[in-house]
């Protein structure tokens, strides 16, 4: 797809939410549910703890840890907007793990953007 279709598109998509901003706020929305639905789902399907601590925590703290950086084929942070199927190939790569420990687990092993903000 060429140029012009993206510009015209992106100028229909911005006049529709100007015309009714109503809809663009129900549409995003939806989507928060969907993932937070989704990501409900993929926690409960590790058991709702912390693989690290053992912690039980509301579904925002848990976050997906690629145990082999290398197969990450999706980034967790865009996993929910996919399809099952994609998310639970993708998850299969990854333990869960609540925030402070996947922040700690990084830093064990020396993750490249952790030392940049160091340095």
């Amino acid at each position: 797809m060429d140029k012009l279709y993206h510009k015209t598109k992106s100028a229909e998509s911005y006049q529709r939410n100007k015309i009714n901003p109503d809809w663009l706020k129900s549409r995003q929305e939806y989507s928060s549910s969907r993932r937070r639905f989704k990501k409900s789902e993929a926690v409960q399907r590790f058991g709702g703890l912390c693989s690290n601590c053992g912690g039980e925590y509301p579904d925002a703290v848990f976050e997906f840890h690629h145990m082999k950086d290398e197969e990450k084929d999706i980034t967790p942070a865009k996993l929910f907007l996919l399809k099952d199927e994609t998310i639970n190939n993708e998850l299969d790569k990854c333990v869960m793990l609540c925030a402070n420990c996947h922040r700690v687990e990084h830093i064990r092993l020396e993750y490249k953007a952790h030392n940049k903000r160091y340095d």
